[in-house]
């Protein structure tokens, strides 16, 4: 009977522990589980983000409609789709027939001048006909007048665009002599200066009365003019006030 008593005690006291525990664990509030953090974007996903955003951006800019002022501005730069934005060149020739012409006179010899390049003729007769023709003008009042044609025996051609000047023999005791050295006109010791025209002629209305020595300028030199191709010294032109002396052809070793 006592044993009985006792297990029935010790059952309703481990029942009674069971509910007091229970109690205590009831009342408490349950810890929450922790979230976890957005993660980080990374550099791939950043990049991918901003390609993104400018390509939505230049599609805007694209496709958006230009401002009246945008719509009104005009490029600084000819179009040159335009046939007024193509200049037309002034050494092209206006019609078929000065192309025919400028072909055949690329044709033609020509011997090249300081001053111009020009066909020329080759015919020492023809030469000879144009020298005869060659005629001085009218003096100036007291002075001198000369005509000639330039002509070189070593290329038997004219010798056209080049310049020219007289400059005065050397007098010694009633003595007239060849000046030794020529360098160019000289104005303020008497020189006159001129430049044969395209067909070698030489003119000249303003030479004081004197007597003269005719160098033509060639490659650094000034080669003295000749009367005939055989002569042995230099022509020397003498010319009196209101002279007008026509000297034919006049032999230079030119260039």
């Amino acid at each position: 009977m006592i044993r009985h008593t006792y297990r029935s005690w010790a059952a309703g006291s481990l029942f009674v522990i069971m509910l007091a525990l229970a109690g205590c664990g009831g009342g408490e509030e349950a810890t929450p589980t922790p979230t976890a953090a957005p993660a980080a974007p990374t550099a791939t996903t950043a990049a991918a983000t901003a390609t993104a955003a400018a390509t939505a951006a230049a599609t805007a800019a694209a496709t958006a409609t230009p401002t009246t002022a945008d719509a009104q501005q005009v490029s600084p730069l000819p179009n040159p789709a335009s046939p007024l934005s193509q200049p037309t060149s002034p050494l092209a020739p206006a019609d078929d027939a000065s192309a025919q012409a400028a072909a055949a006179a690329s044709s033609q010899p020509a011997v090249q001048g300081p001053h111009i390049d020009i066909a020329v003729p080759s015919d020492l007769a023809v030469i000879t006909q144009l020298a005869n023709e060659t005629k001085a003008p009218a003096p100036q009042e007291g002075m001198a007048s000369l005509s000639g044609v330039l002509y070189s025996p070593g290329i038997n051609r004219i010798i056209p665009g080049t310049q020219f000047y007289l400059t005065p023999a050397i007098e010694d005791n009633g003595q007239l002599y060849i000046p030794t050295m020529f360098v160019g006109p000289q104005l303020d010791k008497g020189d006159v200066a001129g430049i044969s025209n395209e067909k070698g002629q030489i003119m000249l209305d303003n030479i004081p009365p004197g007597n003269y020595y005719l160098p033509v300028w060639a490659i650094y030199n000034w080669p003295l003019a000749f009367g005939a191709k055989d002569d042995k010294l230099p022509l020397m032109i003498t010319l009196k006030a209101v002279e007008q002396r026509d000297l034919g052809l006049l032999y230079v070793e030119w260039p």
